[in-house]
């Protein structure tokens, strides 16, 4: 869906770098893979300018590769607003996400930081956190 409403909106879909790791992990599917039900997509000419960014290599080589993913955002899970319940398991199309005594625990390699356990815990266990140092050289 991603893959689909990025393009509708004026993004190329292989520049966003949770769609090129789903992909290289064979989460999602060639473009030509994608069945469409209902209607033809709309052509929508967006009414206005995307925010510009800064590009960030995820394929960085090297001693740096593990500092970079330490400055990236992720998920955090909050113990005490957490019940337990599983969504955010059953949501991550990583499968990122071990339930360990009935709580969440992320395994981070494996994240592609799409975010979904967020937007999907109804109990507003699951923040998104980044270093400090992340937030003023990554913005």
């Amino acid at each position: 869906m991603d893959y689909l409403c990025s393009g509708l909106i004026g993004i190329n879909p292989n520049t966003l770098p949770f769609i090129r790791l789903a992909r290289e992990q064979g989460l999602c599917p060639e473009p030509n893979q994608i069945e469409l039900m209902g209607g033809p997509l709309p052509k929508i000419a967006p009414p206005f300018k995307l925010p510009g960014h800064k590009h960030v290599d995820f394929d960085i080589p090297g001693p740096l590769k593990g500092l970079v993913a330490k400055l990236q955002p992720k998920p955090m899970f909050s113990p005490e607003l957490c019940l337990g319940c599983g969504e955010c398991q059953r949501a991550c199309p990583a499968d990122a996400i071990n339930m360990v005594e009935g709580k969440p625990e992320l395994i981070l390699e494996s994240c592609i930081r799409c975010f979904c356990c967020q937007e999907l815990c109804h109990h507003k266990a699951v923040t998104v956190h980044q270093h400090w140092l992340g937030r003023k050289l990554l913005r």
